[in-house]
């Protein structure tokens, strides 16, 4: 998955770079009430490998939302954040 918006047809190096943008991984997972934990197996970085995600999730109607906990803001250290994805189901 990725937050770039990028269009089929890019230059290499577009491309390249959207690479930098993606967020990967699989893995067996368990539930453990509203907490579902990843036991990452692979990634599209490499030192993710072997950790295990802790996400919280919950239904809202339609939607699967998952949010992981306050992280370490890469940008700006004095920063925290918190991402949130949202899967929506389509009939």
């Amino acid at each position: 998955m990725t937050a770039e918006h990028q269009k089929i047809g890019q230059p290499v190096a577009v491309r390249a770079s959207l690479w930098d943008s993606i967020v990967s991984y699989s893995g067996p997972y368990r539930l453990e009430g509203n907490k579902i934990v990843i036991s990452n197996e692979a990634s599209s970085n490499e030192i993710g490998n072997g950790i295990n995600y802790s996400r919280n999730w919950e239904i809202k109607g339609r939607q699967l939302v998952m949010t992981t906990v306050p992280l370490p803001y890469s940008p700006d250290a004095l920063k925290t954040g918190i991402a949130r994805v949202i899967w929506e189901r389509l009939d």
